[in-house]
């Protein structure tokens, strides 16, 4: 259950007009610069204290940013999950750009799941989630879990651009996605310690050979309290 094509869709004539209520100076770049080459940048929606700078934060106080305020059709997508919900972002790969393999710490197992509604795609951008190849179209409602290992390449000549809600698991999102949650729970998130454990160690090799400015800022107050 990596990945779910949910049976719920939106227009994309009209995420695609909210869409230009962002400025291109509302773009910011992501911050894990190791797990990506060329452009992905991030605009929030709902933040961490309404703080659309925030891309960040994973606690706090989510509240809709200002930018969101200018964006009906965002806000009717935000409304109809009925969940409580963490980070809302719109995502941005532009042509060319690559997100490389890695695994992120949270999940659905962790009580949050992320969902991607795609607002610009082309036929040339390859996402692949635990090895196998996940094709979204315009509009359209995706889970992903992305405890597993998952990937992007987009080859095409524009942008591919996503409207991505973190979603704190409830009964809403239990029935949405169509399974039960509990059955093997455990045995799975054994399995994602390992997975995040060992693209941990691939970042810190990634870091050693291109980015030690990075790395010494990572370890620095760990080595100072020694």
């Amino acid at each position: 259950m990596t990945a779910i094509k949910l049976p719920i869709s939106f227009d994309g004539a009209r995420l695609q007009e909210d869409l230009r209520q962002v400025s291109e100076g509302d773009w910011l770049r992501h911050y894990k610069k190791i797990h990506y080459e060329g452009d992905w940048s991030s605009v929030g929606l709902v933040a961490a204290e309404g703080s659309a700078a925030d891309i960040r934060s994973v606690s706090g106080n989510f509240v809709p940013t200002e930018i969101l305020k200018w964006c009906p059709c965002f806000q009717e997508v935000i409304a109809f999950f009925k969940c409580p919900l963490r980070r809302v972002r719109l995502l941005r790969l532009d042509a060319g750009a690559v997100i490389k393999p890695h695994v992120d710490r949270e999940g659905v197992d962790f009580g949050i799941a992320r969902l991607h509604i795609p607002v610009v795609t082309n036929d040339r951008v390859e996402f692949t989630s635990a090895g196998k190849k996940v094709t979204m179209g315009l509009g359209e409602c995706w889970f992903l879990d992305t405890s597993y290992s998952h990937s992007v390449r987009n080859l095409g000549g524009e942008a591919r651009i996503h409207l991505v809600l973190d979603c704190v698991v409830n009964d809403f999102v239990t029935d949405l996605l169509g399974a039960d949650l509990r059955r093997g729970r455990w045995l799975r998130i054994i399995g994602h310690r390992l997975r995040y454990l060992r693209f941990r160690v691939i970042d810190m090799f990634r870091l050693i050979v291109h980015d030690r400015e990075t790395l010494y800022r990572i370890v620095g107050p760990y080595l100072q309290r020694r």
